[in-house]
């Protein structure tokens, strides 16, 4: 009988043991006529046997669920960031604005400037053409008297 609970102990370790041959070791285990050698195994076989009399009271383990005020505080931050994000981006968006709206300025005004040295360059040429006409005009008018 030894022999032959100890091949069953094998296969039950190694996990290759049937229903039926895993109930044979539980009664050879429980009952009063343990050999020696295989009283180790003993308290082992008690143990599961306790074990498997256990009752749960409940079969469902309660889930975590994620509280609404937790989902309440989340929402609020993303938005916080979202907020912040979309500022900041209006706010650089501004300044580059500005700051093209000034460089833009300072163009025309440098063409304006350039425009107004060359026109008044233009202006005093005028005005040789003009004196040019006028002492013209009393040559002819001389002439014809």
């Amino acid at each position: 009988m030894t022999k032959k609970i100890e091949s069953l102990l094998e296969k039950y370790f190694e996990g290759e043991t049937s229903l039926q041959e895993e109930k044979e070791l539980q009664e050879y285990f429980n009952s009063e006529q343990v050999d020696a050698s295989l009283e180790k195994y003993k308290p082992m076989f008690k143990y599961f046997q306790k074990a498997g009399l256990e009752e749960f009271t409940k079969k469902e383990l309660p889930l975590n669920k994620p509280k609404k005020r937790n989902l309440f505080w989340k929402i609020g931050i993303a938005a916080t960031f979202l907020g912040v994000f979309f500022g900041i981006s209006y706010h650089l968006k501004q300044q580059k604005q500005q700051q093209e709206a000034e460089m833009v300025f300072e163009q025309v005004k440098e063409a304006l400037e350039m425009v107004s040295v060359n026109y008044n360059k233009g202006t005093t040429k005028i005005t040789y053409l003009k004196e040019f006409d006028e002492t013209t005009n009393k040559i002819i008018n001389l002439n014809e008297l």
